[in-house]
């Protein structure tokens, strides 16, 4: 037997699926517990001398101070040898720093760096050199001597101390000379 063939209908397409229309969903917003604060600028402290210069002829140490939250000069930045004058010291007393020079000759044809004018012809300085300008012309013994009244008046000291103060005291930046006390050396 063989069955007949029937007539086919054709598919009916499946209509496709209508699109969802998005609904918009009430929120409520949350106070938030704290606000965090932008941080502020800080004061500028504009203190054009922020440091004073003390030196002590007996420990032959020149320290630099700057203020603490007093606003007293308590607080110790530097400690620095140096070498003073045998026969001529400044006199004790407070002076104001003027007159920088990156080099300076000396009565004696020798050459400083970092000069700082102290008082009259009292500097602070470099060991001296023995050409102006060359850095590879330092005088050894000169060196050898920070500690020791040996100097011509003026306040010796390396030449990255000098270079310290020359960058960082500005003019009129106290300077306190005393006779001072003996104190161990913590740089020896």
């Amino acid at each position: 037997y063989t069955p007949e063939p029937t007539a086919t209908a054709e598919p009916t397409p499946i209509p496709a699926p209508p699109k969802p229309t998005p609904t918009a969903i009430p929120m409520t917003t949350v106070a938030p517990l704290f606000t965090i604060a932008p941080t502020p600028e800080p004061e500028r402290v504009n203190n054009p001398l922020p440091y004073v210069i003390v030196v002590n002829y007996k420990a032959q140490l020149v320290r630099v101070y700057t203020l603490d939250e007093n606003g007293e000069y308590t607080v110790l930045v530097k400690n620095m040898l140096t070498s003073s004058g045998k026969t001529r010291i400044c006199p004790e007393g407070i002076y104001k720093t003027h007159d920088y020079r990156r080099w300076h000759t000396f009565l004696d044809n020798t050459y400083g760096q970092y000069v700082i004018r102290i008082h009259n012809h009292f500097l602070f300085h470099s060991i001296p050199y023995s050409r102006y300008g060359h850095n590879d012309s330092l005088i050894a013994k000169y060196w050898s001597q920070l500690g020791d009244n040996v100097s011509g008046g003026c306040m010796r000291l390396m030449a990255k101390d000098a270079k310290w103060l020359y960058e960082n005291c500005p003019k009129g930046t106290p300077v306190i000379v005393t006779k001072g006390e003996a104190v161990e050396h913590p740089l020896v």
